[in-house]
């Protein structure tokens, strides 16, 4: 599936996105479908990832693989097969999930208030 943001041009992909707040638009230089999806997964992560404070990132990345985490168990729950087999596949995943985190630096996008 195609990545929104990414359109082909003259047989190659190219980025056409906003990510964290920045206007990417640039050449994928790639003919395959692939490849352009990695690119702008690459792009996105480390977008996010400057956002986050070091303190932030690490406590993100230590709770992805603390299997006592609230952050463990929500991944566990999103891939239980009871769950996607009655309300089908999920759109969040680990890596969107982790994502969504980074992004936040700890604090409620609406209030401002620490998780």
């Amino acid at each position: 599936m195609k990545p929104k943001g990414l359109y082909l041009r003259n047989e190659v992909w190219h980025i056409d996105k906003v990510i964290a707040g920045t206007r990417i638009q640039r050449s994928a230089h790639t003919k395959n479908l692939a490849e352009a999806s990695e690119i702008v997964r690459q792009i996105e992560t480390a977008a996010l990832s400057r956002n986050a404070s070091a303190e932030w990132s690490q406590v993100v990345e230590e709770m992805m693989s603390d299997k006592g985490s609230w952050l463990w168990k929500t991944i566990q729950r999103i891939n239980k097969p009871s769950v996607t087999k009655s309300k089908g596949h999920s759109t969040v995943n680990p890596e969107t999930l982790r994502l969504l985190l980074l992004r936040s630096d700890g604090k409620c996008e609406l209030t401002g208030i620490p998780f």
